[in-house]
């Protein structure tokens, strides 16, 4: 029969080595540095595709006004450049007016002088 021994051994006793913990170190590191430069990027692109998201929104908000109520131009029902948006919110087709888009009368949507982030 085997003879099991239950004296630890001197090794289990005594961690980890300063060689492994600096491996282990430089490891998280590199892992670190990958997922800033990965994340770095996506913020701007996500700006980008908010943006246009922004003005499909208000197209389309204008397109289905033009549609619902059968008339060829919005009525205006704000004052200064949001005047046309204000009639969309109004109707409940916007949450707000847009910050980087204007829209004109006949439901076409211009860039303001604000661009996009």
């Amino acid at each position: 029969m085997p003879f099991h021994s239950t004296i630890r051994t001197e090794r289990a006793d005594r961690g980890f080595s300063l060689v492994e913990l600096l491996v282990v170190v430089a490891m998280l590191g590199v892992l670190a540095a990958i997922t800033v430069f990965t994340v770095r990027g996506t913020s701007a692109s996500g700006e980008e595709r908010a943006c246009a998201a922004d003005q499909q929104t208000v197209e389309k908000a204008a397109d289905y006004y033009l549609a619902q109520n059968q008339v060829a131009l919005i009525p205006a029902t704000g004052v200064g450049p949001d005047r046309f948006e204000q009639t969309l919110v109004d109707a409940q087709l916007l949450k707000t007016t847009s910050t980087y888009f204007d829209l004109a009368d006949d439901g076409t949507v211009t860039p303001t002088g604000d661009p996009c982030p």
